[in-house]
């Protein structure tokens, strides 16, 4: 006989028997017994077994991994099919993004933030020029036109893949990434929605070419608050040439770089 306890902590026991699933339990979350019939197996009583009997748990709406309670599924992020321009081709389950014809083209991904502190990473196949001049990774928000943005950078903040430069809400800005991308730059993107603020660098190298800046302390990180305080934030990436892929990590595999303290994937 199997005694369940009602104290907090699990109970250990060594029972001389193996346990067998019942042909009319289920696999889903339920309640009831699950393994039924024991078979004895007296010559063996280390055939230890660790056995819950009760109500499979469904974790909370509010909890903070992710997880949707309804499906018990994780939520994966991709770039969005339906949030694109029509010439944005994607592949890869959607994580990678090229054009089918020449022209400004973009699209977000199908998850935003508003508070956080979050990080994604986004691989380039090809190098400088070849990009396009309008070619840039980064943030935008739902109002960004994504048959613009690439060269206009309204709503969005973005790296250009062709020199390097930095424009934020329409403007140029002071930061840099100090350098054309090359075939296989990993563009790692930090997102601090809490103190509106956001650092890029290209593989491990300095945040916005600069040994000072630093994701993990709050420090010279680019002031997005005019447009990301009362507006979410979506990765976005905008294409200007039918040569390059983008392909994004959200989360979903390991990063090729270090997540800085205090952050957490896109897809966490």
């Amino acid at each position: 006989m199997l005694i369940c306890s009602t104290s907090t902590s699990p109970k250990h026991a060594v029972i001389s028997s193996d346990l067998a699933e019942a042909a009319s339990a289920s696999d889903d979350p339920t309640t009831g017994t699950i393994f039924a019939a024991l078979i004895d197996d007296p010559a063996s009583a280390l055939d230890n077994a660790d056995v819950y009997l009760g109500t499979i748990m469904a974790e909370a709406a509010s909890a903070g991994d992710n997880f949707d309670a309804t499906t018990g599924g994780v939520t994966i992020v991709t770039w969005n099919p339906s949030d694109k321009s029509a010439n944005l081709v994607l592949s890869g389950g959607n994580l990678a993004a090229a054009i089918s014809a020449a022209g400004d083209n973009g699209v977000r991904a199908t998850n935003s933030a508003a508070t956080g502190q979050l990080y994604f990473e986004v691989t380039t196949d090809t190098t400088g020029a070849s990009n396009g001049a309008d070619t840039g990774i980064g943030i935008g928000s739902s109002a960004a036109n994504l048959s613009l943005v690439g060269s206009n950078a309204v709503n969005a903040a973005l790296a250009y893949l062709s020199g390097g430069s930095v424009y934020y809400n329409g403007s140029p800005s002071a930061k840099s990434m100090g350098a054309s991308a090359t075939a296989g730059d990993v563009y790692c993107v930090a997102v601090d929605l809490t103190n509106r603020r956001m650092w890029m660098r290209i593989n491990g190298g300095n945040w916005w070419n600069d040994a000072a800046a630093n994701p993990a302390t709050n420090t010279n990180g680019l002031d997005i608050s005019s447009v990301f305080t009362s507006n979410a934030a979506f990765p976005l990436v905008t294409i200007n040439s039918t040569i390059p892929h983008l392909t994004a990590n959200f989360g979903a595999s390991s990063f090729a770089q270090t997540i800085p303290g205090g952050f957490v994937a896109w897809q966490h």
